[in-house]
């Protein structure tokens, strides 16, 4: 995502917007590549993926403000 925000501006508001979307699919995916029904090991894999879409987001955040300060 950083890499998109150097080509193209991305907006902090937009992004966590997409939040819920995430959290949603990437449980959706955790599902799929569990192979038992057990929703702590789903959570086990859904929540790293959710917590790098938040420092991605976080970081674009510093980078765009620091743009914006210069």
């Amino acid at each position: 995502m950083v890499f998109i925000n150097k080509i193209i501006c991305l907006n902090f508001k937009r992004l966590m917007k997409f939040e819920k979307w995430i959290i949603l699919i990437s449980f959706i995916i955790a599902a799929i590549i569990t192979p038992t029904p057990d929703f702590f090991n789903q959570t086990l894999m859904a929540v790293p993926i959710i917590l790098l879409y938040q420092f991605s987001v976080l970081i674009i955040w510093l980078i765009n403000r620091s743009k914006i300060d210069k």
